[in-house]
Formats: C-alpha cells, sequence, structure tokens
C-alpha cells in the first residue's frame, strides 16, 4: 500500500483519505488521472484559504471489500475528515460519469462541495465523511449472495447507508478545474509543482498500456519525498505518462514537453521499474549531462545493464560490480536515467528512433530507440555514466542487481572466460586471418548458412564456426555446463576419474574439463568427411588428447560423455562404437548423453527404443 501525505504543520487541517482500488493493473489513462487527483490535492494542501492536508493509498491484490475497510479503518484511526474512493472502474467502463466534466475533478471538487448528507451515491467514486462511518456498525462492506445473486460490496454498504439515513442523491454544485492548459501536442504534465518560471526536473513514466500495481505504490512513497523536498527546498518538479503511442514518439514529446517547462533535466523512470525514494533523490540534480542507475534484465541470466562495445557489438557488462562509483559506458537504458534538457537541444530533432539492423546471419533484429539516442549523444561529444552505487529493481520477476550476483554472475563470468578462450583459439588456429569482429560476424552468417545447406558441404572454417556457435552462444552452453557439474560431482564423490568424450565439435567440453585438472580423452571422428582432419587438428592447437575407437584399453573408463554423437551414426556405425564402448567402460561405470533434435540436414537418424536401450547398455560393459 504506498503512501503520499502531508503532515507536520499541516495536522491541523482537515485531511482527506484517499483510496484507490485496482487488482494487479492499472489502465494508463486512470494512472495519469490519478496523477492528476494528486497534483490537485497537493495544490489545494498549499492555497492560503481552506487548506486541507491529504493521504492517498493504493491497494492491490485484495479484494474490494477488504481493501474499503482497511482503508476506513486508517481514516478512523487518524481522525481523518473525509475518505475518498477511487475504483479503476471509474475510468475503463463506466459509462455513468461520461456527462460529467471532468470526473476526477468532481471527485475532489466535492470534498467541499458534498450535499446536504454525508455520502455520495457512486461508491466507484465517492467521497464520504468519515463521521458517517461511526453511525454504521462493521461490517462496512461486504459481499455476499442474497436469493441466487450476488451482491456487491458497495451495494451492501449503501444498502446501510440509506437505513442510516446518511446517503445523498446525486452531485451538486461541482465545478469544472483545468489541472493544465491544453497544448497543440502532446499530453500535458499530470503534475506539477512550481519554482518561479522554471522546473528543475521533469519525470517521464511512459506507458504501453498498464502500469503495475507494484509500481505505482511505490511511485506513491516517491511522490510523498518529492513534495515535501519541494515545500522545504522550493524544488519544482513536473510528473508526466504518455500512454498507448510507440515508446519513440511518447519520449519524444516527453522532450518537447521538457522544453515547455523549461526544464533543466530529465529523469526517465520507466513503469516496469521498483524505485526508492532516496536512488531517486540521489539521480537528480547531477553535474553529468547523462547519468543511469542500474537495473537488470527481467529475464535470466538477469545481466546488468550496463553496455559496452566490444568487437563492435553492445553486450552486457557481466563483470559488473556495485559501489565503483561512476563509469562510463557505451549506451544506457532509459529505466532510471537522468539527462539534462539541453543535451536534446545539442543533438537536434529525432532524438529517438527504432532501427532496424540486418544482421550477418539475415536475420533482423531492432536497436532500441534508448541505444540510438545513446549513439546520437556519443556523436555529439557527450559521456554516458552509469552510477554503479545507485540499483534499483526490475519488475517481471522483481530482478535485482543482488539476483545476478548470488545466482548468475559466476556463470556468466564463466561464459564470458570460455568465449574468450575460444575466440583467442580460433584466431591463433587461422593464424590471424580474422579479428576478433570478423569472427563474430562469421558465427552470425553461419546460421543463415547452416539452414541453408547440408553439412558435407561446409567448409572446414564454416564448420568449426558453427560448432563454436553452437557450444558458446547457442543452446549447447547451458548443457555444457551441467555435464561440467555432473563430472565434478563424481570426481569429488570416487577422486580421480578416467573420462571419455564422443564430441563433434569444438573441443569445447573437454576444454572446459581439462582447464578443471580431469583427464579427458577425445575420441577421434569415425566419419569419412574432408572436415574431420581440420577439426582434429583444432583440438590439438587446444592441446586435447585425441584417441583412436580401436585403441582404446579394455576396462579403462569411468565416464563416457557423448554429445550429440549417436544420432549421427547409420546401423553399421552404431553397431560397432557400442560393442567397442561396452568393452572399455568398467561395470557400473557412468553415462551422461545429449542429443540434438531431429534434423536430415544434419544427418540425424531417428531414436528407436532399440537405439535407446543399446545406449543404455554401454555402462554394463562386457563381463566374463
Amino acid at each position: 500500500m504506498g503512501v503520499v501525505i502531508k503532515e507536520k504543520e499541516e495536522q491541523a487541517k482537515p485531511l482527506l483519505i484517499v483510496g484507490i482500488f485496482f487488482w494487479d493493473t492499472l489502465n494508463g489513462e486512470f494512472f495519469a488521472r490519478c496523477l492528476g487527483i494528486i497534483n490537485h490535492l497537493f495544490h489545494m494542501s498549499q492555497r492560503k484559504d481552506n487548506p486541507i492536508s491529504f493521504k492517498v493509498c493504493s491497494f492491490f491484490h485484495k479484494s474490494r471489500a477488504q481493501a474499503k475497510t482497511e482503508l476506513v479503518e486508517e481514516a478512523l484511526a487518524t481522525s481523518a475528515t473525509w475518505v475518498m474512493f477511487l475504483d479503476d472502474k471509474v475510468f475503463v467502463n463506466n459509462n455513468v460519469f461520461e456527462s460529467i466534466i471532468d470526473v476526477s475533478d468532481c471527485a475532489i471538487t466535492s470534498v467541499t462541495n458534498v450535499p446536504d448528507k454525508d455520502v455520495m451515491i457512486e461508491l466507484h467514486c465517492a467521497v464520504i465523511k468519515t463521521s458517517a462511518f461511526e453511525k454504521i456498525t462493521k461490517p462496512y462492506f461486504l459481499r455476499l449472495e442474497k436469493d441466487g445473486k450476488w451482491i456487491s460490496e458497495n451495494v451492501f454498504f449503501l444498502e446501510k447507508a440509506k437505513r442510516k439515513g446518511v446517503i445523498a442523491i446525486g452531485i451538486d454544485g461541482h465545478q469544472s478545474l483545468r489541472l493544465q492548459a491544453e497544448r497543440k501536442s502532446g499530453e500535458p504534465s499530470q503534475i506539477i509543482t512550481e519554482k518561479h518560471s522554471k522546473t528543475d526536473v521533469l519525470i517521464a513514466i511512459p506507458v504501453a498500456e498498464t502500469v503495475p500495481g507494484q509500481f505505482f505504490s511505490q511511485f506513491l512513497v516517491v511522490l510523498h519525498s518529492l513534495f515535501n523536498k519541494s515545500i522545504s527546498d522550493g524544488f519544482g518538479f513536473a510528473v508526466q505518462t504518455i500512454w498507448g503511442k510507440e515508446i519513440d514518439q511518447s519520449r519524444t514529446e516527453t522532450v518537447d514537453e521538457a522544453m515547455r517547462l523549461h526544464a533543466k533535466e530529465i529523469l526517465w523512470l520507466d513503469s516496469d521499474s521498483i524505485v526508492e525514494a532516496d536512488l531517486i533523490h540521489k539521480m537528480i540534480s547531477r553535474e553529468e549531462d547523462v547519468v543511469s542507475a542500474v537495473t537488470v534484465k527481467k529475464s535470466a541470466p538477469y545481466s546488468p545493464v550496463v553496455l559496452r562495445m566490444n568487437d563492435g557489438y553492445l553486450n552486457f557488462q557481466e563483470d559488473f560490480q556495485q559501489g565503483k562509483g561512476l563509469i562510463e559506458v557505451d549506451a544506457v537504458g532509459l529505466g532510471c536515467t537522468v539527462t539534462k534538457t539541453d543535451v536534446f537541444r545539442k543533438i537536434g530533432k529525432h532524438y529517438f528512433k527504432i532501427t532496424k539492423m540486418d544482421m550477418p546471419d539475415g536475420s533482423v533484429d531492432w536497436e532500441g530507440e534508448d541505444v540510438y539516442m545513446s549513439g546520437k549523444m556519443k556523436s555529439a561529444g557527450y559521456k554516458l555514466w552509469v552510477d554503479t552505487d545507485l540499483c534499483y529493481g526490475h519488475l517481471g520477476k522483481i530482478a535485482t542487481v543482488q539476483d545476478y550476483n548470488a545466482f548468475y554472475r559466476e556463470s556468466m563470468m564463466y561464459l564470458r572466460t570460455c568465449r574468450d578462450k575460444a575466440v583467442k583459439s580460433l584466431i591463433g588456429f587461422w593464424k590471424n586471418k580474422y579479428t576478433g569482429k570478423e569472427i563474430k560476424a562469421l558465427f552470425m552468417q553461419m546460421k543463415k548458412q547452416i539452414k541453408e545447406v547440408d553439412e558435407t558441404y561446409l567448409t572446414p572454417e564454416e564448420w568449426l564456426a558453427e560448432r563454436a556457435d553452437w557450444h558458446l552462444w547457442g543452446e549447447q552452453w547451458e548443457r555444457d555446463q551441467n555435464v561440467t557439474a555432473q563430472i565434478i560431482n563424481l570426481q569429488r564423490k570416487y577422486g580421480n576419474i578416467a573420462v571419455l568424450c564422443l564430441d563433434r565439435g569444438i573441443g569445447q567440453l573437454p576444454s572446459m574439463l581439462t582447464d578443471l585438472g580431469i583427464e579427458i580423452d577425445c575420441l577421434a571422428l569415425p566419419e569419412d568427411m574432408a572436415i574431420i582432419k581440420d577439426i582434429h587438428n583444432f583440438w590439438i592447437h587446444r592441446k586435447l588428447n585425441i584417441v583412436e575407437l580401436k585403441s582404446l584399453t579394455k576396462n579403462y573408463y569411468d565416464v563416457i560423455v557423448a554429445i550429440d554423437w549417436f544420432e549421427h551414426l547409420d546401423e553399421k556405425e552404431f553397431d560397432s562404437t557400442i560393442a567397442i564402448l561396452r568393452k572399455i567402460v568398467k561395470q557400473g561405470s557412468e553415462l551422461i548423453v545429449t542429443s540434438a533434435p531431429h534434423n536430415d540436414r544434419h544427418r540425424h537418424y531417428q531414436w528407436t527404443e532399440e537405439r535407446k536401450q543399446a545406449v543404455l547398455n554401454i555402462k554394463k560393459g562386457v563381463t566374463g
């Protein structure tokens, strides 16, 4: 339950408590109107004649009856003068208010224009004198079934109120209040606190369709602190939300609004960000032209959104560390970022653009409007900064930097190390024919080509590039990590173990295990293909040990690892391989097998029950 409240010297003023009710998310327009209501309440609290104090509470993931009861109990406990009920149905699908000039204004102005009785009739948008609840016994709100029909908590309350004679029909004496002057384009700011002729900061919250309840409740706390700063320090700020528009258009209109208000800076705050009030105060009024706080991606592995250029591509900085102060980056996200408004004056129009990128693999990717903005600012000579001391959460799962550090950082750093080592090995193996950037482009080109040709037509370079991409940027990486963990656990359990790896790739798993001090042999590929010699030479370049199937020692290996191996063998190759493997393993040995999906281009043979059972029988060895 988020709160905005005016206290201290205002305690002698009449107190209005506002409850905003929704289940999970707020409609974008309703969110904007709520900001307008809060803005008007703030100015009512600051006027010289008949000022009020106010408190705003949000309720979500609770039944309406429970939430409204809690609001009334809060009003009684604080001796509030009025209680205002504001239901998200008001602005979404309730046509009864279409005849009212401005629903939010009506709800607000009726605080001082309540009719003769104590209760307005419509509880989706109602103001009730708290004294009315002292005349009505609990429960005030209850949803129940009567004569086969459900009675809402509103109807339940109104029936009780009628019996006590505390209800008023209709709304009298209301007046229309314009929150801001209309402009030719865009949306006016929903909140403005004046500071002479300029605004210190415009807080911009773009909304696609809805606003998460967690964000709204936390933002109420932020507003509380900003209102107090406005009163104590003369701090001038504005809040604007634009909903239902493309993000680049929305952000452009925000820049126009900042210039109209003569705002010194813009605080970009996405509605899936969870920020503390203290963080917001540290973000604003800084010396840097562009500075971002740190969040992480909203999906695993929750990499920190700290973007730096590496071999021609923007990459997340896996080795990010908190508490290092300001670090310069090559692009910033706009989840929680401050930009000086003058920067946009200097970089010129078209500040934001979502751009199409044709990738080397033939696919299409899209560069976000924040990356485009970052590029324009860098080209204009501005430095982009990230404050590593300021971290915030990202809705989806509420993902944080702490999540990344606790569960993913070590794995992602290991992945980066493995990628760098493999790319360096390829550069050396190809005698510096390619740079790191060119090798990564080659990887992406192979994603396109590998879909169009049979693998037997690939050159050795193309084969190695395709397999490197599969193991280090594709789906196989997680499997390699899982297999590595299994073998490490086996060595811890049994001591030194002998491992044989059956692999058709770049020797990534054997390389990882060798680095960890585990004895492992790589089985030479049986296929009669021109690329096999080059693959074996690359394994030797990586200092891996290659063994021939026919030369293997009986009862020697404790573990057999087969990576996408058996599905490539025809019946004759399959039967002979199984027979030899059963001879070279110890009885009761461990068997780890991964298998790729069926794919005719890669000459995959279908798995049958007979094949599966034959593979499982390998670890039985040969008796007698």
